[in-house]
């Protein structure tokens, strides 16, 4: 009798099964690895943060920066709020996902005599370019807020970022006139500075 029942109705135990496994793949959505491996940790590493930094320990311990809203100037043009550290969004209609994502690259200190934190961004949307970008924060009534953005490329390497004498400094490797998309060799150092609630490059090319 068991066999008589499981030979007429075995597509009635096949379709929850199915069911399950289509749900559980549509839920999975897979991060870029480029993304995967710019995308900031949890917490922000002690040793890159500035001693005597009011703002410094605030965000190690509350970890605000993978939690505030940015201003994306790349390919995704617009305010992002990230969740630990990141941003997944899908256009109506469309198979295509935007991922913002905070990367490791964070500094601490001031710049024009305003006590900020610095943070590297990236995103993707869905193709093969990886769009860069710096940004400025300042914490105001508990929370981070970007007051200045700047893009810094497509598919560049950065290297590190650090601010120092009011300068926010990022050292990278970028590409030159015959250089592929996926291979810069150029590599510069980049200050730029806070003018007016706009980061404004001083030097490097």
């Amino acid at each position: 009798m068991i066999r008589k029942f499981l030979k007429c109705n075995v597509s009635l135990l096949l379709f929850p099964i199915m069911f399950f496994v289509l749900s559980f793949s549509q839920g999975c959505q897979t991060v870029p690895a480029k993304v995967q491996e710019e995308k900031k940790q949890s917490v922000v590493k002690k040793s890159a943060v500035i001693k005597g930094s009011a703002v410094n320990e605030s965000a190690v311990i509350n970890n605000d920066l993978e939690n505030a809203e940015y201003s994306s100037l790349s390919m995704y043009k617009g305010k992002v709020k990230l969740s630990r550290g990141m941003y997944r969004a899908k256009a109506k209609g469309s198979a295509t996902e935007t991922i913002v994502a905070l990367t490791n690259h964070i500094a601490f200190g001031k710049s024009a005599n305003r006590e900020g934190s610095a943070a590297i961004l990236v995103t993707n949307i869905g193709g093969s370019g990886f769009f860069y970008d710096l940004a400025f924060m300042v914490k105001e009534k508990g929370k981070q807020r970007n007051i200045a953005t700047t893009a810094l490329g497509d598919r560049v390497k950065i290297k590190s970022l650090s601010i120092e004498n009011g300068n926010i400094i990022v050292h990278m490797v970028k590409h030159n006139k015959k250089d592929p998309l996926c291979c810069p060799t150029l590599d510069v150092t980049q200050k730029y500075t806070l003018k007016d609630n706009k980061l404004v490059q001083v030097s490097g090319k």
